[in-house]
């Protein structure tokens, strides 16, 4: 990406001073992002069943609550009866032992744990977690949403307009001139992108992605 982003901007990097230097890798690290392949083959089907599970988490969260007050009591001493059982056998041996410093230090552990806040208890934990990773999937939800895009028919290649975009912010601020595209043959800002989709494995056809990419410009242009 560096030496077509240099050659388009008719630069000898071996030649060319810092601020040139950078300004090339700056925009081929950009373009090169642009490139990489979308993380969901199918985003409306990661959407969907992000919806399953948060509707899920919702369903086990009202079950818990639910749930016999005794049953979550047995279920609280279960899960912390490693500590206990622990905090009681130091207590016996502190007796046994006649170590009044060890036998404080143990009943102090007794009382921290008898005083533990409600947010600590395994079934208290669990609902504020439950709560906490149902909002935390509205992240990858949009980003799903995002990536699927609207309307019928085919989806566009997303990395075809993504990268034309790329392509023709650098190719502006590199030749300081705007990327044309013509039907009837090539363009300067063309076979740049001709050769940036070669390297990056992009089969995608140039007319629309360019065409979105000056649309864009354009538009920043404005603001």
């Amino acid at each position: 990406m560096r030496r077509i982003c240099a050659e388009v901007a008719g630069i000898d990097e071996a030649t060319c001073d810092q601020t040139t230097a950078q300004s090339i890798t700056c925009h081929a690290t950009r373009i090169y992002g642009a490139t990489l392949p979308d993380p969901w083959e199918n985003p409306r089907a990661i959407e969907k069943e992000i919806d399953g599970i948060r509707a899920e988490i919702r369903k086990l969260r009202k079950r818990i609550q639910a749930l016999d007050g005794h049953a979550r009591s047995l279920a609280r001493n279960h899960a912390d009866r490693n500590e206990r059982e622990d905090v009681e056998a130091n207590i016996v041996s502190s007796i046994k032992d006649g170590d009044d410093e060890a036998l404080r230090t143990s009943l102090e552990r007794l009382n921290e744990y008898s005083a533990r806040p409600k947010g600590q208890w395994v079934d208290f934990a669990a609902l504020t977690h439950l709560d906490a990773l149902e909002v935390a999937l509205i992240g990858p939800a949009e980003r799903a949403i995002a990536a699927a895009g609207t309307g019928p028919g085919r989806r566009p290649d997303r990395r075809a307009y993504r990268t034309a975009a790329a392509a023709a912010r650098a190719f502006r601020d590199l030749t300081g001139t705007d990327p044309t595209f013509w039907n009837g043959g090539e363009t300067p800002f063309s076979r740049m992108l001709v050769r940036i989709y070669q390297c990056a494995g992009i089969k995608a056809d140039l007319r629309k992605p360019i065409e979105a990419a000056m649309h864009e410009l354009r538009s920043d242009s404005r603001n």
